[in-house]
This record gives structure tokens, C-alpha cells and sequence, in this order.
């Protein structure tokens, strides 16, 4: 097993230098020849011979020899990708004035991938740091230290909550109905705190809409919170909806005559979402604060 890991060392090492101009040396060790040989039956010279690079990768005593361009073909496919992600995150309206690619992870440290990027985007500056593949272990390491080193985040899902009801409520009949009690309530309708793409700085606070109870006994609300991949989502039903948390507090029953004196105040930013419920009359908070995970 020691002569498998340094093999794997050697490997992550050399690739980080592959070039079309610059043939490669790998030592096999004796104990990695024998098991070769007895799965295969051949030596590893035999093995090499008839192995679909023959001509190519050339086996002498306990080295290989390889040519530039096998190692280079290793890298097609995850340059491909690597480099159609990029296009399309680029092409996004959010990064129209990004100038600026940073490269991070072992594979970033690949010359082959750093000379694909470059000439794929010549316009735009990329940065190889020191220690690539450290760097995002670095920064989860920095931020558990100081959270507030990380000073805004760009939302990946569009963040909503469940409508129940509103006097001016304009949704078709199937979604807006009287309940059991003759009360009008909506049904699965979603309703926007942050759409996907937005940056949110630390502390962000978003007001939500109003809200109030439905019936004059009722002493608790219940608002769900989901997440949604589509920019347009209407029900908290569709297939892009996933539900991350709730908010729930009691509220007392003078206040219905009141009407809609009630809000969530979101506070984005952080790893958690944190959900504070104001009256708006009397200014006072309803219940704890609660907190629901911020998934991006």
C-alpha cells in the first residue's frame, strides 16, 4: 500500500506540470510490478505492449516513460466542462462586470487548464494563488473565525414564503377559495422575498408583506419558508419548490380586528436566515426569532 500512495502522490505532483512539450517519468515499485503481473500474467513491459497507448508509454526496468500527449488527453473532457461552465456562468446577467477569474482547487494548478482558460477568455484576468488547492479550505477556516470576513453573498435560489390571504388577492379560482368557516384563503400561492442572482451584504434586511389572522379566534400564525431553483415560481407545489423552515407565533385574538398589522423582517447575509415577526402598530417583536438555513 506505501508504494500505491507515493505512486499517487508522484502522479498528483507531475500532473500539476504536464505540457505537450515535456515527456514524463513515473517509477513503479517492485511490489506494484509483482501485483501487476500476477492479475495480468504479463510484466509490466508486457502489460505497456499491449496496452492501446503502445508506442506512446514506453515501460524500462521500474519506470515508465510517457509521452506529453497521453496525460494532455486526460485533461479533454474536464477542460470541456470546466471551460462551458465558465462560458455560461459569464454569460449571466450578474457577472457582466466580472474581470476577474480566480482558480482554486489542485486541478487549477494544471498548466494545461490554466492555458485553456486563458486563451478561452482572453479579456479577462486569471488568478492562480499560491497553494491553489488550499485556498477554499482556507477561507471555510478564516470564515469560522470571522464570519464577517465574507461581506456579501450572491443568492443561488429564489427565497418565498406561503400566501395565505389578501383583500386585494387576484388568484384564479382553485387557489383562492372560502374555507369551511366562509373565510377567503389562498392556497400554495408563493410570494418573493429574494430572487436568485441578488446579492445580499451582511445584515441585508428584507420586509415582507403584511398579514394578519383569518378568523376571530385564532391565536397562532404559521408562515412557511421555501426555496424555489425558478425565477418565476408562482405555487409553492411546483417541482422546483423545496420547503426549508417555518415561522410560528401566537398572536392575540383582539387583534383581528385589526387587520393586517403583522411582518416578517428577513435578515440575509449569514449562514442562517434570521426571521424576526413585527406588529406594525405597536412595534413589538412576536415570539423568538427564528432561524432558517441559508442554502445559497
Amino acid at each position: 500500500m506505501d508504494e500505491y500512495f507515493e505512486l499517487c502522490e508522484i502522479i498528483e505532483v507531475k500532473k500539476r506540470d504536464i505540457t505537450l512539450s515535456k515527456t514524463i517519468t513515473i517509477v513503479i515499485g517492485y511490489t506494484l510490478r509483482q501485483l501487476s503481473k500476477s492479475k495480468s500474467g504479463r510484466s509490466l513491459e508486457e502489460a505497456v505492449a499491449y496496452f492501446k497507448y503502445e508506442g506512446k508509454v514506453i515501460a524500462h526496468n521500474d519506470k515508465l516513460r510517457v509521452d506529453p500527449c497521453v496525460p494532455v488527453s486526460w485533461y479533454d473532457y474536464p477542460i470541456q466542462r470546466t471551460v462551458q461552465l465558465l462560458s455560461e456562468m459569464l454569460g449571466m446577467t450578474a457577472m457582466s462586470n466580472c474581470t476577474v477569474i480566480l482558480m482554486v482547487g489542485g486541478l487549477s494548478q494544471s498548466i494545461v487548464l490554466q492555458n485553456a482558460v486563458k486563451e478561452k477568455f482572453p479579456y479577462k484576468k486569471v488568478v492562480i494563488p499560491p497553494d491553489a488547492e488550499l485556498v477554499v479550505a482556507k477561507g471555510a477556516i478564516k470564515f469560522a473565525y470571522n464570519p464577517l470576513s465574507v461581506q456579501s453573498r450572491i443568492v443561488k435560489y429564489t427565497y418565498g414564503s406561503t400566501h395565505k390571504y389578501s383583500e386585494s388577492c387576484s388568484h384564479k379560482v382553485g387557489r383562492r377559495e372560502l374555507d369551511k368557516n366562509g373565510d377567503m384563503r389562498c392556497y400554495d400561492n408563493f410570494v418573493l422575498i429574494v430572487k436568485e442572482d441578488k446579492s445580499v451584504p451582511v445584515d441585508d434586511v428584507v420586509d415582507g408583506s403584511l398579514f394578519g389572522p383569518i378568523y376571530q379566534t385564532q391565536n397562532i400564525l404559521t408562515s412557511e419558508i421555501f426555496i424555489s431553483t425558478s425565477t418565476d415560481t408562482e405555487h409553492t407545489t411546483d417541482s422546483s419548490c423545496t420547503k426549508i423552515g417555518q415561522v410560528t407565533f401566537k398572536i392575540r385574538e383582539e387583534d383581528f380586528e385589526k387587520g393586517f398589522i403583522y411582518k416578517h423582517i428577513y435578515k440575509f447575509g449569514g449562514t442562517e436566515i434570521k426571521i424576526t415577526t413585527m406588529n406594525t402598530e405597536s412595534n413589538e417583536e412576536m415570539g423568538e426569532e427564528t432561524e432558517v438555513e441559508f442554502r445559497g
